[in-house]
């Protein structure tokens, strides 16, 4: 560990054949190291080994099972990265704040993805999630900001928390059959217009889709029983949301200064509804089943207000 941590002249590094482990922080601020063999006995790298060096590109050997925690954390000048089938595990911020990483490939024999393993590696434009990836951390790909598509195949039930917040140009999603969207997962997307939800999906997370500008139309599958709180809030070109048959509960201020919308039909479903659910909202036509929650609901609700009109049905 350490070995030649700070060493700021070192440029290239012939390691011997009989290394078996590469150590923490071995490496770390070498900001001139562009170029290092990694001999076939060594399986793991530990945390923080490259942590800032200059590499601009790398290849990690098939030999390698595990990138530990921050193993190439801010390595502002690396553009590509080869990982080759073998590699199970990217520890917690293993890429973070790679600025310049534009290319990586993610193997079929990876089964973890840390948290912020590439938070704010904001030239990275795509990015495959392989099936047999069993756990995707959070706050995975925050700050992506040139990240045009993700495709998730990966083998979860959950979309942790901030997974692609502030993907500013993300535009195309493919995510898997997960039965909930955590915290924050799409927020500031301000690119992303459309989202096709899995049939499987029923938690919709807070703030999941905050600030998501550019999005006019969002339909959520039956099966969703639970919206939290500010889940649409900010979407300012929101025109149109179908709600399912499904859905029990409706947090608060769900759709908070989406000015757009104008209307919705609540479901006979709903049971629970926050008290500030559509405050600061746009709504004029409430559309209801006569004699459901949502009826009571709204004129409860906007028994002293006027200009809004309740069709029920």
């Amino acid at each position: 560990s350490f070995a030649f941590a700070d060493f700021s002249v070192l440029e290239e590094v012939q390691l011997g054949t009989e290394v078996a482990y590469i150590g923490t922080q071995s490496f770390q601020n070498c900001a001139k190291l562009r170029s290092i063999n990694i001999p076939q006995k060594v399986t793991y790298i530990a945390g923080y080994a490259f942590y800032g060096t200059g590499f601009v590109e790398i290849e990690i050997p098939k030999n390698i099972k595990t990138l530990e925690s921050g193993a190439f954390y801010k390595c502002r000048s690396l553009t590509k990265v080869i990982l080759n089938e073998g590699l199970a595990k990217i520890d917690d911020e293993v890429f973070g704040y790679c600025n310049e990483l534009k290319e990586i490939n993610l193997p079929n024999s990876l089964t973890y993805i840390g948290e912020r393993a590439f938070i704010e590696c904001g030239s990275l434009k795509e990015i495959v999630i392989p099936k047999n990836v069993t756990y995707l951390g959070e706050s995975c790909f925050w700050g992506c900001r040139k990240l045009e598509k993700a495709e998730v195949y990966a083998n979860i039930s959950v979309l942790e928390e901030y997974v692609f917040q502030d993907c500013r140009q993300l535009k195309e999603v493919v995510l898997p059959n997960i039965v909930e969207m955590k915290e924050g997962a799409f927020a500031y997307c301000a690119g992303l217009e459309n989202i096709n939800l899995p049939k499987t999906l029923k938690i919709i997370g807070d703030k999941a889709f905050e600030s998501c500008k550019s999005i006019k139309k969002v339909i959520l599958p039956e099966g969703v029983e639970t919206i939290k709180d500010r889940a649409f809030a900010r979407c300012y070109s929101l025109e149109e949301i179908q709600l399912p048959s499904t859905l029990v509960t409706m947090g608060g201020y769900l759709f908070y200064e989406t000015e757009n919308l104008k209307q919705i039909r609540i479901p006979a479903s709903v049971t629970s509804i926050a008290y500030y659910a559509f405050s600061n909202a746009k709504l004029q036509t409430f559309y209801v089943k006569a004699g459901s929650h949502g009826e009571a609901y709204i004129k409860e609700r906007y028994k002293d207000y006027g200009g809004y009109i309740i069709i029920t049905e």
